[in-house]
């Protein structure tokens, strides 16, 4: 596997949805690179004392909200619409990012983000002429989100 083949077309994204709580691919309504987030970042907590010359800190608690944008697209049970439909809110919804090399689908081997989340938001929007769900996932209980690879 070539070390630098990430490509935004070999991501795939699983969302659950709310009627059963099954993961649903909502790869194919995915905004080209709209996906930012995976990962993490903690706020610097200023620890600089009255007489040092440069700023000192440490990390807060790290933080990952996932965003990312779906087309609007009402097909039943996988469409983003459908699925995104009345999860704002709950609570353990588990969103799996998978990233393929190359462009290519995901397979064993690859790169996988996943956790368990609450959606903040999917609301509906105009982005050019075309309607599309802003969502934000922020990270829900007490286990992190982690990267691990597909098995």
């Amino acid at each position: 596997m070539a070390a630098k083949d990430k490509l935004s077309r070999g991501v795939r994204i699983w969302v659950d949805d709310a009627a059963i709580g099954t993961a649903r691919d909502l790869s194919g309504d995915l905004v080209p690179d709209s996906l930012t987030g995976l990962g993490f970042n903690a706020d610097l907590i200023d620890m600089t004392g009255e007489s040092e010359a440069v700023e000192n800190g440490m990390g807060g608690r790290k933080k990952n909200n996932i965003k990312c944008k779906f087309h609007a697209n009402d097909t039943a049970s996988t469409g983003a619409s459908t699925v995104l439909h009345g999860i704002e809110g709950l609570s353990s919804i588990t969103l799996t990012v998978q990233i393929g090399s190359a462009g290519a689908a995901p397979v064993a081997g690859d790169l996988e983000w996943e956790g368990e989340y609450t959606c903040l938001s999917a609301t509906l929007s105009q982005d050019g002429g075309r309607l599309t769900h802003d969502c934000e996932f922020a990270p829900y209980g007490a286990t992190a989100p982690a990267w691990g690879t597909m098995s």
